[in-house]
């Protein structure tokens, strides 16, 4: 009995719409960044990152982004895309420290007037 609701429980708390959930109510450090690696907003989280950085493949679209923290985070960091439609695959740890997060590449009908053209992210450390 003990051991399905510790499996519910790890189940759970591995849910990635769970961990989202949890970082909007628990107030968790984040900052809001643009495409261009500019940094528009910091909410604690920048004390935690040495970089990031935004790779484009050889037509400029946007393909992944680098995470470099200063230690070691056992959670990936959350990253949403908040003014347009860039779907994101699971992040993956690379080097030693580093998350990449790949974006997938999904096709929307999309009307010009309702994205804006600079995309703009939002990303949350779990500590």
């Amino acid at each position: 009995m003990q051991s399905r609701i510790d499996k519910k429980i790890d189940d759970k708390i591995n849910d990635p719409n769970f961990i989202k959930k949890l970082a909007n109510e628990a107030r968790l450090p984040f900052l809001i960044f643009d495409e261009n690696n500019k940094i528009l907003a910091d909410y604690g989280a920048y004390q935690h990152l040495t970089k990031i950085i935004i790779l484009r493949n050889e037509k400029n679209k946007l393909i992944e982004i680098r995470i470099s923290p200063k230690q070691f985070m056992n959670i990936a960091p959350i990253i949403e895309n908040i003014n347009g439609r860039l779907d994101f695959r699971e992040p993956e740890r690379v080097e030693e420290i580093d998350w990449l997060i790949k974006i997938v590449n999904i096709s929307y009908i999309v009307i010009k007037s309702h994205e804006d053209s600079l995309k703009k992210f939002k990303l949350t450390i779990i500590k």
